[in-house]
């Protein structure tokens, strides 16, 4: 992550507004850090789950023998 904050910061230093696209549900851990650069983040191709959704998910997963066949 640091290589593109520090990649993101001249556009920005030069008066642009950066926004920084991950692929990444876990946008929360690099928030913080991009905000000290002045940077926006953004998860990209990924549902919006929020804490109990991504719960749901996890304890469907245990729940099934083979989660990726669903049963």
């Amino acid at each position: 992550m640091h290589p593109f904050l520090a990649l993101a910061e001249g556009p920005h230093t030069a008066g642009h507004n950066v926004t920084l696209v991950v692929t990444t549900s876990d946008t929360d851990s690099y928030a913080l850090m991009a905000s000290l650069f002045g940077l926006r983040i953004e998860a990209a191709g990924l549902p919006r789950l929020g804490a109990a959704g991504a719960q749901g998910i996890t304890e469907e997963n245990y729940r099934v023998r083979d989660p990726i066949a669903g049963r």
